[in-house]
């Protein structure tokens, strides 16, 4: 199979919808989705995504990952075996039963942890993991995501100690799509407009 990158790999999966309205967030609307769960049904698919990911873990150079639940389990999983990382992962609430835990796994203090998701769309989304992790560390973290919609700006990931990187961003996607012919410059130009408003 053709290399590809992971942009072209859910092109290739179709595996993007663009010009409805789908919600990415409560009450947050974009024209434009990228849906990691079809990916699950193409395992060829799946693992040439997660050895992407895996090297752009490896770039940081962790010395943990944390699967932010649900889509990042999967993937963090996949990065954990790729990398031999040792991982953990982070609800966004306690489960209502059992020992009632919102970290699953080990995490350490003076541990540098890359947390794994597959999009990211608002500081909001991720706050409640950030802060659950905080509870045993305070080091820096790095959050490594699929896709990025370029609704939040890095000064406001800042404030929460955080990073953000990501494989692609919603200006790729659009980008990309207009080279292949399947959406003009206008077009491209309006939904980057549309994502702008999410963050209003």
């Amino acid at each position: 199979m053709v290399m590809m990158n992971a942009l072209e790999i859910f092109l290739r999966a179709e595996a993007v919808k663009i010009g409805g309205k789908y919600e990415i967030f409560p009450n947050t609307y974009a024209p434009l989705m990228v849906d990691f769960t079809k990916l699950l049904d193409m395992p060829r698919y799946f693992d040439m995504l997660t050895d992407i990911l895996a090297d752009k873990v490896r770039e940081q150079d962790p010395d943990r990952v944390v699967g932010a639940f649900t889509s990042g389990i999967p993937l963090a999983t996949a990065v954990s075996l790729k990398t031999n990382l040792p991982m953990a992962f982070v609800r966004r609430e306690p489960k209502p039963y059992g020992r009632q835990e919102v970290v699953e796994g080990i995490i350490n203090e003076n541990e540098s942890l890359v947390l794994i998701d597959d999009v990211f769309s608002k500081v909001e989304n991720n706050l409640s993991y950030l802060k659950h992790i905080r509870k045993y560390n305070s080091q820096p973290i790095k959050i490594v995501v699929i896709f990025n919609y370029n609704i939040v700006t890095p000064i406001k990931l800042k404030e929460y100690d955080a990073e953000l990187i990501s494989l692609f961003s919603a200006r790729d996607l659009l980008n990309k799509l207009e080279k292949w012919g399947k959406i003009s410059k206008e077009e491209k130009e309006a939904y980057l407009r549309e994502l702008k408003k999410c963050n209003a």
